[in-house]
């Protein structure tokens, strides 16, 4: 079945505004980012190794529902709570998570260069 071209070109053209739109988003994310970049939370290398192990049994389980994955999640969220609460009380919740992913993601990333 074809479109009729008016409604096509509607459609490109929506999508070249929602595109233009979009990269103007990311613009002014790139920019505060500079400005206003969350704080960095000041957790220690051994927890990070820590928390890395964990986050590596839970994220990259091959069986989402295997009770090893699960428990390695329940262990994860236990430290980053007493993490959050330690360090991070006056920080947002998923702010600070990202930031302890982030940081686990570069602890592996440098363990592999090793």
């Amino acid at each position: 079945m074809c479109l009729p071209v008016a409604p096509v070109f509607q459609l490109s053209k929506q999508h070249a505004f929602a595109t233009k739109v979009y990269d103007s988003i990311l613009d002014i994310r790139s920019a505060a980012e500079g400005v206003a970049s969350p704080p960095q939370p000041m957790i220690d290398a051994s927890e990070v190794a820590a928390l890395a192990v964990l986050y590596d049994r839970y994220a990259n389980a091959f069986e989402r529902l295997s009770p090893d994955r699960l428990v390695a999640r329940r262990q994860f969220f236990a430290r980053f709570g007493i993490a959050l609460s330690t360090e991070g009380a006056d920080v947002d919740f998923d702010a600070f998570r990202f930031e302890i992913v982030k940081r686990c993601k570069e602890y592996f990333a440098q363990e592999l260069t090793r």
